[in-house]
C-alpha cells in the first residue's frame, strides 16, 4: 500500500510539475502581450525609435515632388507640404485612437485643405487666374497628397488590429489571474503529496528548469520561423515599423525568462543545500 501510494504521489507529481512548467511560459507570453500589443507606449515607442517617420518622410517628398510635376508646381512648393512635426503628431493621435474604446477612424481633410490653400497660394503668386478647371485640378492634387499622407500617419492593418487588441485585452486579466492561482495549486500538490518536502522541491526544480529552457528557446525559434524582414510591404516605411515592431515583442520575452532562470537557480541552490529532510 505504501509502495501505491508512493508511486501515485510521484505520477501526481510529475503530471502537477509539467503542468506547471506549462502555465509558467503561459503566463510569460500573456504579460508580454498585455505590455505589447495591449500597451500604446510600446507602439509609440517602435515608431518614434524605428525611423519609421524618417522614411515616411523621404517617400512622401518623392511622390509630392511626382505629383507637383505633372501638375505644374515647383518641387520647393510641394515639399513644402510635407510637415515632419505634423506626421509625428498625426501618428501619436492615431495610436490613442487605436487604443481608445470608440471606433474612431483619423480624420486628415485639415491636411487636405491646408494642402489646397499652398497650393492655391503659390497659384496667386504666379499670377495665375484661378479658372473652374485648374481649381478642380489643384483640389484634386492636394487630395492625392492628403491621400498618400493618409496612408503614412495612419496606423496600419487599424481595422484588424482594434478588435484584435479589445478582445486580448479582455482575456489576458482573467486567464493571468486563472494561471496564477492553478501554479499555486500545482505548486502545492509538489509539496503535499511528499512528507519529505526536498523531493517536493526537487520537482519545482525540474519544472522551473523546463519553463527556462522554452521561455529561453521561444524568442530564437520566433526569429528562425518568423522571419518579418523577407515580408514584401509597401511602401517600404510600413516594413520598417512591421519589422522593429515584432523584433522588438520577440525581445521583450528576455527579461522574463532570465527572471524564471533565476528563479530556477534559486530553486535548485536551496535543493543543494538542503541535504536532508525538511
Amino acid at each position: 500500500m505504501k509502495l501505491s501510494k508512493t508511486s501515485i504521489a510521484r505520477v501526481i507529481s510529475i503530471a502537477a510539475a509539467w503542468i506547471f512548467s506549462m502555465l509558467v511560459v503561459l503566463l510569460i507570453g500573456l504579460l508580454i502581450l498585455r505590455l505589447t500589443l495591449c500597451n500604446p507606449n510600446f507602439l509609440k515607442k517602435q515608431i518614434l525609435d524605428s525611423n519609421y517617420i524618417s522614411a515616411a518622410e523621404q517617400e512622401m517628398e518623392e511622390n509630392f515632388k511626382s505629383y507637383g510635376a505633372a501638375g505644374g508646381f515647383e518641387s520647393d512648393v510641394m515639399l513644402s507640404l510635407v510637415n515632419l512635426d505634423m506626421l509625428r503628431n498625426d501618428l501619436l493621435s492615431a495610436v490613442d485612437l487605436l487604443y481608445g474604446q470608440t471606433a474612431q477612424e483619423p480624420d486628415y481633410t485639415v491636411y487636405e485643405e491646408h494642402a489646397y490653400q499652398i497650393l492655391t497660394q503659390n497659384i496667386a503668386e504666379r499670377n495665375i487666374t484661378m479658372t473652374d478647371e485648374i481649381t478642380e485640378g489643384v483640389r484634386v492634387l492636394a487630395q492625392t497628397c492628403a491621400s498618400d499622407y493618409a496612408q503614412r500617419a495612419t496606423i496600419p492593418f487599424l481595422s484588424y488590429l482594434k478588435p484584435l487588441i479589445l478582445m486580448v485585452q479582455k482575456i489576458t486579466f482573467g486567464a493571468i489571474l486563472g494561471i496564477i492561482a492553478a501554479s499555486a495549486v500545482c505548486l502545492w500538490l509538489m509539496f503535499a503529496l511528499h512528507r519529505n518536502k526536498r523531493n517536493g522541491l526537487a520537482y519545482t526544480c525540474q519544472s522551473l528548469i523546463a519553463a527556462s529552457v522554452l521561455s529561453c528557446a521561444a524568442p530564437i525559434a520566433l526569429d528562425l520561423f518568423l522571419p518579418v524582414e523577407s515580408l514584401l510591404l509597401s511602401p517600404a516605411s510600413l516594413k520598417l515599423l512591421l519589422v522593429t515592431y515584432v523584433q522588438n515583442l520577440f525581445a521583450s520575452i528576455w527579461p522574463f525568462s532570465i527572471a524564471v532562470v533565476v528563479v530556477a537557480a534559486a530553486a535548485c541552490t536551496v535543493y543543494a543545500m538542503k541535504k536532508t529532510h525538511f
